[in-house]
């Protein structure tokens, strides 16, 4: 039987992952607010650090065709570029996730999420950024961003941030994380952990930031665990190894399954973020592993916590470090910081709270 329901083209630049990274578990998690309205013809571009679209075959369910694509190849296959107009023709709407190159393609609805605007252009008076970026870049940036906008139905943003804007108006997605109650053990602990994507700068930064700086002002006892995906360029994982080298206290766990035994392991949860931009997902992750956190400003940025109610937000390395002892000293007040940012996580940053956003934008727009 022919479905009824209408179809959303799903475009993304990456591989859509639940246990992925922030932007993989973005896609995921806007995949699967759009299954419970419209069918959904996915098509992809394999992430360069997670083309295993084995993962992605496991979302068939969700999806009612999925197609692993290079943008460049619709230039030069024009079988492959008949099938993707023709899908962009059957479509009710379309969601661009972040690809501001497709946002040539023609159509009376599409959806563009931008997750997160680049640093240059995104209004925020803590940005900072390694060096200057130039007038022109950022001319550059905001002339093409503004046309993209000028093409979409609808601009999404994970970040409220980016909610006002001069570039144009911003209809507020936040990223999300699940809010299983996941137990930790109630035992004496002194790990420390950041989770992350090493092969992202900010992520890159952090880790030799909190190693060189923050971890030789805790006590000896404490270790600092590494935990996420391995870096793959360059020469980074000798850089990780010399890190470890030079210092038992820390360890890495790279590629790993699941980051909930680890979670369940440590005291604290870190983000000592510097610059960068968007919704840290890893704060949210802690808060679903009901792990306390400290983190930079940076690192919370754009989500809605309060200092010292959900987190603990500390800027210089003597602050952040006696914050780290302070929930290590006092697993009490871990636990309540723990408790109110689970609260804030079911508030604000659940599946459910996503869905509910998604099918008010669907109804407003006619699509449903």
């Amino acid at each position: 039987m022919k479905s009824i329901r209408p179809t959303v083209l799903f475009i993304s630049p990456c591989t859509p992952d639940k246990t992925g990274v922030g932007w993989e578990q973005r896609a995921f998690s806007m995949l699967l607010a759009y299954s419970n309205y419209l069918d959904i013809n996915l098509w992809f571009t394999p992430t360069p650090d997670n083309p295993n679209i084995e993962r992605v075959k496991k979302i068939g369910a969700l999806c009612k065709s999925i197609t692993a694509f290079e943008p460049a190849a619709l230039d030069n296959n024009s079988e492959l570029r008949a099938k993707f107009h023709s899908t962009i023709e059957s479509s009710d709407c379309i969601h661009i996730f972040r690809q501001v190159e497709l946002m040539h393609i023609r159509h009376n609805c599409i959806f563009w999420d931008i997750d997160e605007l680049p640093v240059e252009l995104r209004d925020s008076s803590r940005n900072s950024q390694i060096k200057p970026i130039s007038p022109d870049l950022i001319n550059s940036g905001l002339s093409r961003y503004s046309q993209a906008w000028e093409n979409s139905r609808r601009v999404f943003s994970s970040s409220r941030l980016e909610v006002n804007t001069a570039i144009g108006d911003i209809f507020y997605m936040p990223n999300v994380y699940s809010t299983n109650k996941i137990q930790r053990t109630k035992k004496s602990l002194s790990n420390v952990i950041f989770v992350g994507n090493m092969n992202f700068f900010p992520n890159i930064d952090a880790a030799f930031y909190f190693s060189d700086y923050v971890l030789p002002l805790l006590p000896a006892s404490i270790n600092f665990l590494l935990v996420g995906r391995s870096p793959l360029y360059g020469n980074l994982m000798d850089e990780f190894d010399k890190l470890i080298q030079k210092n038992s206290r820390i360890k890495k766990f790279f590629d790993v399954e699941s980051c909930t035994p680890f979670y369940q392991e440590s005291a604290v949860a870190v983000a000592p973020i510097n610059f960068g931009g968007g919704t840290k997902l890893k704060v949210l992750e802690a808060f679903s592993h009901y792990c306390p956190v400290v983190s930079t400003s940076k690192g919370c940025e754009g989500l809605e916590v309060t200092d010292a109610k959900e987190v603990l937000l500390r800027d210089t390395p003597e602050e952040f470090a006696k914050a780290c002892q302070l929930i290590i000293r006092n697993p009490e007040i871990g636990d309540t910081l723990a408790k109110n940012a689970h609260t804030l996580l079911t508030l604000k940053y659940s599946q459910n709270n996503l869905n509910d956003l998604l099918y008010s934008c669907l109804s407003e727009e006619g699509v449903i």
